[in-house]
């Protein structure tokens, strides 16, 4: 029959073990931990788990202190001048004579400052806590939205580059392809004045040929008509 331990049991072994395989005061990295964890068959996201949850109540534990340490500042800070004021109405009082009027802002100033005392020497740790939990809370809510815009920014800069830098791609292919075909169309304008002008010079040419030619069988003609009338 195996035997079972309670949870408090079972920290106390885990503790003394740990304690005794690395030594007493060495510390552990958070690797080793989490390695402790896998051969105990803790997973490794239970480990983070609990490792930011004891992160957490040791943050809560601090500022906890901190604002009972400020609550009971404020109370001095209101218990100094409540006796300077109260001994020198005192005084004033006696030395003027007459019946103790002094005890009557002393009396409704002792209520504030009892009320006071009440709050900052025993104050309330389980509204405390919750409060600094609820705070910390929005204050990682906050750091995670923070986080998310600052990925979304980062992710819309990155788009609005490609976009940019596809856009310029583009229109430098096209303004490429324009100058392509403008300086094409600009030989073939300049290439077919020539072939025209070519081919008027020799029509010309072949005119004035066929104009001589035709002028000296004309005069071939004529002298055989001369002869013929001798």
């Amino acid at each position: 029959m195996s035997r079972s331990y309670s949870r408090d049991e079972v920290q106390a072994i885990l503790a003394s073990a740990v304690e005794r395989q690395h030594g007493q005061g060495d510390q552990l990295t958070h690797d080793e931990l989490v390695a402790i964890g896998k051969e105990l068959g803790v997973s490794r996201e239970a480990i983070e788990n609990a490792a930011a949850s004891l992160g957490d109540d040791v943050e809560v534990q601090r500022q906890m202190r901190t604002r009972v340490q400020g609550m009971r500042r404020a109370f001095l800070y209101h218990l100094v001048p409540f006796i300077l004021v109260n001994v020198f109405l005192a005084t004033l009082n006696f030395m003027t004579g007459g019946p103790p009027w002094f005890l009557f802002p002393l009396l409704g100033w002792l209520i504030g400052l009892g009320s006071h005392a009440i709050v900052a020497l025993s104050p309330d740790r389980e509204k405390i806590e919750r409060q600094v939990r609820r705070r910390i809370e929005r204050e990682r809510e906050k750091e995670r939205r923070r986080n998310q815009h600052g990925a979304l920014s980062e992710g819309a800069r990155r788009v609005a580059e490609a976009v940019h830098d596809r856009t310029a791609e583009m229109l430098h292919a096209v303004a490429d392809a324009l100058e392509d075909r403008t300086g094409a169309d600009a030989s073939k304008v300049r290439v077919e004045p020539r072939a025209a002008a070519a081919k008027q010079r020799v029509d010309v040419r072949a005119d004035a040929a066929a104009n001589d030619e035709a002028e000296a069988q004309a005069d071939a003609d004529e002298q055989v008509r001369r002869r013929s009338a001798r």
